[in-house]
């Protein structure tokens, strides 16, 4: 069994099927001025942010604090607010203690995300809750395990799933059943760091996986740390990937005359949109149904995707500025701390406690010899990390989190789904 792929359809007639492509990227040259470009850019934003809005039903905002989410709720407030019907409700996620005891890191969160929201909220005029969700909230297990049925599939983002779950359970609860959410900005802008920089953007593989790499729990695939290496080894997880990488770069489309730059330029932007931010696209929108919320991404309208993917690099990010043709585009909607605001990921807990509760979870896994996933694990990395002094805390300790989150997760997927693992 396989999904179809987006921009796919399914044609199915005596005596078989097949899929059929019936859209893809178009490539074209780019003339536009840079001024026409920061130009075109709003109103095709404006557009889709207003036909996003257009419901028979209250729409909200996921708002952040950060560019996206606070572009996509002041277009959307005005548009609401000249139609009667305002003002926006816009609705973020935060923990315990989470602002209070906040450490930046350099390349994934650099501020918290409060003070921001509260901020971008206050100007733009929306009426803001914030959903704050304490240690017990995130070590539910039967959320872990509702977390793991609404996406259909194990993962190892363990709090970061049950929060985005429990999020949009409150939000239906407050009587919404759609929101805004800047979902593929980053794609379409290079908002990632790994889209510039050379060592990764310009690996033999995904620019992401080229970053994960990087880091010993993500060797060979975030959360696979505590699989067993021998296992991996005969998967090939590292030659599955690279394959696939390989694959991608035969679909993408090109203008003659680019120069090298340019045209590697395009292929990691071409990469970002039809392999990374699938996943992100197809979470989200599972994790949302599962509490009947439609979610809405104007950022993935199709005429402000194909517009921008032809856009230079060097216009989207003039002087260094991570996506600045987005932040010209919107520089009258968001107060200047909102507007220069560095990208930060979505939150994850720094609560020591919820690292002890994940860690517990999988010692006593660990020590259950009938666990359906005993015979996956890796000895020495189980090993190691049962007897770890301390549990993982603090900007980055989902990553290091992410291999028992998995594993306990696989265990529960194996169990639950009956799949008969001959190995």
């Amino acid at each position: 069994m396989r999904e179809v792929v987006p921009g796919h359809a399914l044609i199915v007639r005596r005596p078989g099927s097949r899929e059929q492509r019936y859209w893809s990227l178009p490539a074209r040259e780019h003339t536009d001025s840079l001024d026409a470009t920061v130009a075109t850019v709003r109103g095709l934003l404006a557009d889709a942010v207003a036909s996003h809005t257009r419901a028979d039903a209250p729409v909200g905002a996921m708002l952040s604090g950060g560019i996206d989410s606070s572009a996509l709720s002041a277009l959307a407030h005005r548009d609401l607010t000249a139609a009667g019907s305002g003002p926006l409700r816009t609705f973020s996620v935060n923990f315990t203690g989470y602002t209070e005891n906040f450490e930046p890191h350099p390349t994934m969160r650099s501020t918290p995300d409060a003070p921001f929201a509260a901020l971008a909220s206050r100007h733009i005029g929306s009426r803001h809750t914030e959903f704050l969700l304490d240690t017990a909230a995130l070590t539910d297990p039967g959320v872990h395990t509702a977390a793991l049925r609404s996406q259909d599939a194990p993962s190892p983002l363990g709090d970061m799933d049950v929060s985005l779950l429990r999020f949009f359970a409150r939000l239906r609860e407050e009587g919404f059943a759609a929101v805004l959410s800047g979902e593929t900005a980053d794609e379409v802008f290079n908002g990632y760091f790994w889209a510039y920089d050379p060592k990764h953007s310009n690996s033999q593989t995904f620019p992401w996986v080229s970053f994960e790499r990087g880091h010993d729990a993500a060797a060979g695939g975030l959360g696979t740390s505590m699989i067993d290496r021998e296992l991996r080894k005969r998967l090939d997880f590292l030659g599955y990937a690279d394959q696939h990488y390989r694959d991608a770069l035969t679909e993408v489309p090109h203008v003659d005359g680019d120069t090298a730059a340019e045209r590697r330029a395009r292929e990691v932007t071409y990469l970002a949109l039809t392999r990374w931010a699938p996943t992100h696209l197809d979470r989200a929108d599972r994790m949302s149904m599962a509490h009947g919320v439609q979610l809405r991404p104007p950022f993935c309208d199709r005429a402000l995707v194909e517009y921008v993917y032809n856009v230079p690099a060097a216009m989207k990010r003039v002087d260094g500025v991570e996506k600045s043709l987005l932040r010209s585009a919107v520089a009258d909607l968001l107060p200047d701390e909102v507007l220069h605001r560095r990208k930060s990921a979505y939150p994850t807990t720094q609560e020591a406690a919820y690292g002890d509760f994940v860690r517990q979870r999988f010692a006593e896994l660990a020590a259950d010899r009938d666990a359906a996933v005993a015979e996956l694990l890796d000895t020495t990395a189980t090993a190691e990390a049962v007897a770890a002094d301390g549990s993982p805390q603090g900007a980055f300790a989902w990553v290091e989190r992410a291999g028992m989150e998995m594993a306990l997760q696989l265990d529960t997927w194996l169990t639950d789904y009956r799949v008969d693992l001959r190995l």
